[in-house]
């Protein structure tokens, strides 16, 4: 499982990634042999060094991605340590794993720590976790849970940055009567994805999946775009509609004759 690459993870790429490793091994009880990202694989072994390498440079204020090491698998992942590390001593833990890497060449079988030897698979566990967390709200985690992670699946895992996409059944242009305007929003994994949109510049509504909005006499700017459940947003669309409604004009009209 030795990945050879001069190609980086930006750091959004990183973030992203990280949610997907985490989430992956909840679900599966092991972590991914592989995560590929924008047409771009890292190996587990060399994923770790750039989780770890990727949270130290967040603990000094540097958000930024990671280039693609190339290291040896672990000889023999063990240990059974698992329990909360303080943001401290979570970032020691990760110092430590980069001077491992630098020094050998090659993936830590476990990580010394307050809580006992954390296992290889527990360390990529942990730090996706504390990596997500940090681009979820804003700051690394005060404190972060190893639990124990045994095992490395035989399959990697693609990380989704495809956008959804928002289709509409009317064109915009001039009309003669009120129109009902359709918005349906379709993803590559996500069913349900959100639509985001304003007219006239006025308040940001969203709804799930589809929407219909009506329009009647006036001029309409409709601006619009979709988000999937993975944070991929689609580029904002923007359509206008101008509506002379007839039986408006004839009142209208009615009602300039009597004034005259």
């Amino acid at each position: 499982m030795n990945g050879v690459s001069a190609e980086s993870f930006t750091y959004d790429e990183m973030a992203s990634s990280a949610e997907d490793v985490f989430r992956y091994t909840q679900e599966n009880s092991k972590v991914p042999k592989s995560v590929k990202i924008n047409g771009k694989t890292a190996t587990d072994e060399n994923y770790l060094n750039m989780l770890t390498n990727t949270v130290v440079k967040i603990s000094n204020g540097n958000k930024a991605g990671s280039t693609i090491p190339s290291r040896k698998a672990p000889s023999n992942p063990q240990g059974t340590g698992k329990g909360t590390l303080t943001k401290s001593q979570y970032i020691t833990v990760a110092k430590n794993i980069n001077s491992f890497y630098s020094s050998n060449g090659q993936a830590p079988n476990y990580a010394s720590s307050a809580v006992g030897n954390i296992r290889y698979e527990s360390l990529i566990y942990g730090f996706s976790k504390a990596l997500y967390a940090y681009e979820r709200d804003g700051t690394l985690p005060s404190e972060m849970s190893f639990p124990l992670v045994s095992g490395i699946s035989s399959s990697g895992i693609t990380v989704d940055t495809t956008p959804p996409s928002t289709s509409r059944n009317l064109n915009g242009g001039w009309y003669n009567t009120a129109k009902t305007v359709t918005l349906t929003a379709s993803d590559n994994k996500d069913p349900n994805p959100k639509i985001y949109y304003t007219v006239n510049g006025g308040s940001t509504y969203s709804a799930t999946k589809s929407v219909a909005l009506t329009f009647n006499y006036g001029d309409f700017t409709l601006k619009y775009r979709a988000k999937d459940s993975k944070g991929n947003t689609e580029a904002v669309k923007t359509v206008n509609y101008k509506l002379t409604v007839i039986n408006q004009v004839l009142d209208i009209l009615i009602t300039m004759v009597f004034l005259i």
